[in-house]
């Protein structure tokens, strides 16, 4: 996840609230936040394994000039990452036996239809992969390439008829793509 995109991370090791009572391992649960509705902000990140961008912004309608309170009915957000530790290592250790990894796009859109109604749209598309070609004393069930493809999209909506009332809902779609090879190149 993109630490600019978060607003609250969670984790449970135990004695899960009611909502995750079904669980049996460790929950790590993830609030994004909404983009600004004030104005439209645009940042460039570099560290020492990876670079990315993230700009965000309001839709709906401008802010009122000269009025910093008014906002408008929707935000949008967008960030992207890509390492490259992985050219580092390379360069650094060239017999290294572990070279990965990872690139992504995280997106999300808010929008209120009426004071008490609210949407949220949230899409994360990643890809990683691990490369451990340079690796000559791996055995044949040995993993030495692999990549892994991951999409989330995440459609809610919340409602609050009354001050006492609030109801939540949400649709998710999840998709998981991988391949994994061996020294000899097969699955």
């Amino acid at each position: 996840f993109n630490g600019d995109m978060v607003e609250e991370l969670e984790l449970h090791e135990g004695a899960f609230p009611v909502r995750y009572e079904d669980r049996s391992a460790g929950v790590l649960d993830v609030h994004t936040r909404d983009g600004s509705r004030t104005g439209n902000t645009f940042r460039v990140a570099a560290s020492a394994s990876n670079a990315g961008v993230m700009a965000e912004g309001p839709i709906g309608g401008r802010p009122v000039a000269g009025n910093k309170q008014a906002t408008a009915r929707g935000s949008w957000m967008v960030g992207a990452r890509k390492s490259y530790l992985q050219y580092i290592f390379q360069r650094t250790f060239p017999d290294t036996s572990f070279i990965f990894g990872f690139e992504d796009v995280q997106g999300r859109l808010t929008y209120d239809l009426t004071p008490k109604n609210n949407i949220t749209l949230y899409v994360l598309e990643s890809y990683s992969a691990l490369n451990r070609e340079l690796t000559s004393k791996l055995g044949v069930n040995a993993l030495v390439a692999a990549g892994y493809h991951y999409t989330l999209a995440n459609l809610g909506w919340r409602y609050s008829p009354s001050e006492k009332l609030l109801i939540v809902n949400h649709a998710a779609w999840m998709r998981e793509k991988f391949d994994n090879y061996n020294p000899t190149k097969l699955p």
